[in-house]
């Protein structure tokens, strides 16, 4: 037999059940790992104006390929795409890519449903879908 109170039983066992519900809601409110980029994120990109005008994102199921202007691009294969639901409209996508040092990139992405636009980390322009 146990000579542990009752009470620092069950003050014990309320510490587990703690612990195991902030682990799972740090695995609710974290980013998710995806296989790839969702079909709503797939596609050609466009800023509406602004310092980007002229550029491109398009986002493949293995690859981010960047359009720098006057039909100069670079493509970057995929290494993870991960995700986080900010709210009902809008998730936080970041694309990890190997950049050409061989080194892994971040581009992180603000997606909204309503209406459908990209916004990149810390910028304010609006980027749109193009084409099919």
């Amino acid at each position: 037999m146990s000579s542990r109170p009752r009470s620092h039983v069950l003050l014990s066992a309320r510490t587990a059940l703690l612990v195991v519900a902030l682990g799972l809601l740090a695995l609710a409110c974290g980013d998710r790992s995806l296989e790839g980029p969702p079909p709503e994120l797939q596609g050609m990109w466009t800023p509406e104006g602004g310092r980007y005008a002229g550029r491109s994102l398009e986002i493949r199921p293995d690859a981010v390929v960047l359009g720098l202007g006057e039909r100069v691009t670079e493509r970057h294969p995929l290494e993870t795409v991960l995700v986080r639901r900010l709210d009902d409209d809008a998730r936080r996508f970041t694309l990890r890519y190997r950049a050409e040092d061989d080194f892994v990139e971040s581009l992180v992405v603000l997606l909204r449903a309503r209406p459908p636009h990209l916004r990149l980390a810390h910028r304010d322009e609006h980027w749109v879908r193009t084409g099919s």
